[in-house]
């Protein structure tokens, strides 16, 4: 099944909601000295982290790009302090509400009297989290994270040896706390971008961004596709043509390998939890450290040409890339997949088994469609490959 690209709710709060000016900057860290490993998970490339809120353990996805957001469950214990209706990009809208948390502790560190929203966020569920960690605590505190060696460590200062072998940038912190920094692409175009680690990609690139770069003869290759690609904050999919590219990119003075890209129609690009597979990167208020480790960097992109979605209890083709197999087979969007290599999907997904995504990911893939007998074989092919980059 296609791979969940999560859409945090930092462009809403950054364009439509103003309940306080500096709401998101209240708070402390009681804890002085700290220097402390963070008990964490990775699914689907996000982070979770164990936090205690009043003597009890809950589940948060850490998002440098949104500030903290909390159930509507658990924010029944806290007092409401502000609140606002809010509308996302397809017309989907809630009422946020947001309350002040007295004690929050993360890897034994005490956070006292930060704000959360109150929201009971669709793609929260995906994960079985009760919230997101979110800019406003994390900005606070200085986070290595190291997870080639399986290590995150929250600090309350940043050690000189640590960092001398480390590439930098600086910072801007948004008023939620959310860090963006700046980069170059082909040497030729420069964008602010976010670092955005609740997105579990590598890059999503800003569409008006992709359109100048394309315009400009700037883009070594991309390939396009059409179907529902993404969530919105609460849960509704977009459909749109989307697509994937290969960047060349600068940050400060260091060059980066070409990244292949996910194309958004967000208005900022952003760096997602996915680099953290390839650089360690440190965070402070004003910096931002990275050095690359040994993992090897994805050169291609292979695919069958589809994407799937459950719907009604029913396996459901929702994306497919142009000009690949699936396309090129005659497979469209809404189409309905019966079994995968001649298992039926209910079997499959009998009793929360997951076996259909090892199924549908397998080089070589055989689909009933639509109707018993109706069988389509696919086979994963390269659709787009970076280039070495001179230098």
């Amino acid at each position: 099944m296609r791979k969940l690209i999560l859409l945090t709710i930092m462009l809403l709060i950054s364009n439509n909601i103003y309940p306080q000016e500096g709401i998101f900057k209240i708070g402390n860290v009681e804890t002085k000295k700290y220097n402390n490993n963070v008990d964490y998970e990775i699914i689907e490339d996000v982070i979770i982290v164990s936090v205690n809120i009043n003597n009890k353990a809950y589940r948060f996805l850490l998002d440098t790009g949104a500030p903290t957001v909390i159930n509507k469950e658990l924010s029944e214990q806290f007092e409401v302090i502000a609140g606002q209706e809010i509308e996302d990009a397809s017309g989907n809208s809630e009422v946020l509400n947001f309350v002040q948390i007295p004690e929050l502790i993360i890897a034994g560190v005490e956070f006292n009297n930060f704000i959360a929203m109150s929201s009971d966020i669709a793609v929260l569920d995906e994960f079985n989290a009760d919230g997101i960690l979110g800019a406003n605590l994390i900005s606070k505190s200085i986070w290595d994270f190291d997870l080639e060696n399986n290590s995150i460590i929250i600090s309350d200062k940043i050690y000189d040896k640590t960092i001398k072998s480390f590439q930098k940038s600086k910072i801007k912190l948004l008023d939620t706390g959310s860090p963006i920094i700046e980069i170059n692409h082909s040497g030729a175009v420069d964008e602010e971008i976010y670092i955005d680690f609740g997105f579990n990609g590598l890059f999503s690139l800003a569409h008006n961004t992709f359109t100048v770069l394309k315009d400009n003869n700037l883009l070594s290759n991309s390939i396009e596709g059409k179907g529902e690609f993404a969530q919105t904050a609460f849960g509704k999919a977009i459909d749109t043509t989307y697509y994937k590219t290969v960047l060349d990119i600068k940050i400060n003075k260091a060059n980066i390998e070409p990244i292949i890209a996910d194309v958004d129609y967000d208005e900022e690009s952003s760096i997602g939890s996915e680099w953290l597979k390839f650089y360690r990167t440190i965070l402070t208020k004003k910096r931002f450290y990275f050095k690359r480790n040994s993992t090897k960097m994805q050169t291609n992109f292979k695919s069958n040409g589809m994407e799937t979605v459950f719907r009604d209890n029913k396996l459901i083709i929702n994306f497919i890339w142009n000009n690949s197999e699936a396309c090129l087979k005659g497979i469209e969007l809404g189409d309905e997949i019966l079994s995968v290599n001649k298992i039926s999907v209910l079997e499959l997904n009998q009793d929360g088994n997951n076996n259909i995504d090892d199924q549908l990911n397998s080089d070589k893939v055989l689909l009933e469609i639509n109707t018993k007998g109706n069988f389509v074989e696919l086979n994963k092919k390269e659709i787009l490959k970076t280039k070495p980059k001179l230098h």
